[in-house]
């Protein structure tokens, strides 16, 4: 079975097209193409608390962190962490 491709598309580009997708949608409605009250309003609205549902937990995983950020300090010449069981030493890098 071939392999099948899947193409990145970024958070903006979701964006954009979730709003050019609401325009047409609004367009439909404004101009009598859709029924106020009909099942497609009532399915697009279901689409739209799934998404907002779905941008709360997005912007959970990539948002802001609350009290900021902190970052770790890290060195390449040494490994400072080692499996309990290992009884080798530490590894270091080529590089010191």
């Amino acid at each position: 079975m071939p392999a099948q491709v899947l193409k990145f598309i970024s958070r903006a580009d979701q964006l954009q097209r979730r709003g050019w997708r609401n325009y047409s949608r609004w367009m439909m409605t404004v101009k009598g193409h859709v029924e106020p009250d009909g099942p497609e309003r009532a399915q697009w609205k279901d689409e739209q608390f799934a998404e907002v549902k779905a941008d709360r937990h997005w912007n959970q995983r990539h948002g802001p962190l609350q009290g900021g950020a902190s970052v770790l300090p890290f060195s390449e010449r040494e490994l400072s962490v080692r499996p309990d069981n290992s009884k080798r030493p530490l590894r270091r890098s080529s590089q010191q």
